[in-house]
């Protein structure tokens, strides 16, 4: 039988964390008609979406099942009223704001009440997530073990990516977009990408091997396309149709919330100046893999990904990118295209390379979406390394969110709290 969660719209999965965000912070609904005490095991096959749920509803304790829908009507169109595995349903949820003439039965009749989203109060749900679960009774070698298979899979998945993207780009953009993307992860992942294909990498080569433009001239036109140069790129160099003439992003745009003065986006495109001055050669994939390809330390090749993005030689050497930003590159964009070039050739020993190379890489700052895993008690004495991060981000993206605490690939056991 089919997953439910995957016939499950977007919208109908959050929803289910908001139901068990109620439940873990013991709140009430601001019409203080409903408070969680037990989000109940979400089900994951045919049947009500949480099982065995506990909630007061009118100062009253019910135990038993809850049904979450975006719709109201979603209830009849679904069948629920004729189907007898709803019958132990005793609340329903919905996005849609309810109202005395919103009734919904059961197969027996008796009436099921519908309260909706609306009245759910404010709760940082998707970032402050706690996970309480323990270990079942695997060793700590064992733990390891299994996460280092959960972020092979994230590294894998990271494969898929780079192959769907070269499929439209060829190796070169494909891996120059995703950079671009990385540098503006999260909230302006979008923009960066928008600016690659504004400047594709084909014309960086051609404009190279035309005009020979100088660091100021691709900070000047990236900047420009930004949307935060004062001075002309036309200036350095003589207006070339179909590109120079795009018109910039407007600033507006571009969100600036939390962010560092190193991750600005000035400084990040200055460092992909710098990037493209520092290339040597057409092939941008090329480049990398030939040099990837002499299996030197993994500080050396650390080192050199990094000193893509150093500012020209006979200056000050500026790092635009630092060693956090080098790593995230190195992990997520680098060696997943690596890896899939060693899977296409065949190559066994570069294979294991790479993949030494992943579970070496140090780790970068945690990151908030991850602060939930704080409440395990080996948390504290897990490596502090690359691929620990990835293995974690994995198993809260497909298990944790989805509440399938049943099926932890970890083992772990879910502690009622």
């Amino acid at each position: 039988m089919k997953d439910k969660i995957k016939q499950k719209s977007t919208s109908e999965t959050k929803l289910y964390a908001l139901w068990r965000g109620l439940c873990l912070a013991k709140k009430t609904t601001n019409d203080r008609r409903l408070k969680g005490v037990y989000a109940g095991q979400l089900n994951t096959t045919c049947g009500p979406d949480y099982q065995g749920a506990e909630f007061d509803l009118d100062d009253k304790r019910y135990r038993g099942d809850v049904e979450i829908h975006c719709k109201i009507k979603d209830w009849f169109a679904h069948g629920h009223h004729l189907d007898w595995r709803y019958d132990n349903v005793l609340l329903h949820l919905t996005a849609e704001e309810t109202c005395s003439d919103n009734v919904i039965t059961n197969s027996k009749g008796l009436s099921i009440p519908s309260l909706s989203f609306h009245d759910f109060p404010d709760l940082p749900i998707k970032n402050k997530a706690e996970y309480y679960c323990k270990s079942s009774g695997h060793n700590y070698d064992q733990l390891i073990t299994d996460l280092k298979r959960l972020a092979g899979y994230r590294l894998k998945e990271k494969v898929n990516i780079y192959r769907r993207v070269i499929s439209g780009d060829g190796f070169d953009q494909g891996l120059y977009r995703l950079i671009f993307r990385m540098l503006g992860r999260g909230q302006n992942a979008d923009i960066y990408d928008r600016i690659a294909l504004m400047l594709p990498w084909s014309t960086i080569q051609q404009i190279k091997h035309r005009y020979h433009p100088d660091k100021e001239f691709w900070e000047s036109i990236l900047l420009t396309f930004a949307g935060f140069s004062l001075t002309d790129p036309q200036k350095k160099i003589k207006a070339i149709p179909g590109l120079t003439d795009q018109p910039p992003i407007p600033r507006q745009a571009w969100q600036f919330a939390g962010l560092r003065p190193p991750a600005h986006p000035v400084r990040r495109l200055k460092g992909m100046a710098a990037f493209i001055i520092n290339f040597k050669g057409d092939g941008l994939f090329e480049y990398i893999l030939q040099k990837s390809m002499q299996r030197l330390s993994f500080e050396n090749m650390l080192h050199f990904y990094k000193s893509l993005a150093y500012s020209i030689p006979g200056k000050t050497n500026k790092v635009y990118w630092g060693e956090s930003l080098a790593v995230e590159i190195t992990g997520n964009i680098i060696l997943p295209a690596l890896y899939y070039y060693s899977d296409l050739s065949e190559s066994e020993g570069f294979t294991a390379y790479i993949e030494d190379f992943y579970f070496w890489l140090p780790a970068t700052p945690i990151y908030g979406a991850l602060n939930g895993f704080q409440t395990w008690m080996e948390f504290s004495e897990l490596p502090e390394k690359f691929y620990m991060r990835q293995a974690l981000l994995w198993l809260r993206q497909n298990y944790c969110q989805l509440s399938l605490c049943d099926h932890c690939p970890l083992h772990r056991v879910p502690e009622r709290v």
